[in-house]
């Protein structure tokens, strides 16, 4: 398949973790990729967005 389909993806806005909660409160990562998120997958990818988070906050 070429170009965008139903549940091939979801816009994440990574740079704010405000934002990334905001999305799990609200199950936008579900209704975006048209499948069930479980609370795992969001701690998961919280995991993962942390590092970045962090090295947001770090002086360059």
């Amino acid at each position: 398949m070429i170009g965008h389909g139903p549940g091939r993806g979801a816009w994440l806005c990574a740079r704010n973790k405000d934002c990334f909660e905001t999305a799990v409160e609200r199950s936008s990562f579900g209704r975006a990729l048209h499948a069930d998120i479980s609370p795992e997958a969001n701690d998961g990818l919280r995991e993962r967005l942390a590092v970045f988070w962090a090295d947001q906050t770090k002086p360059t």
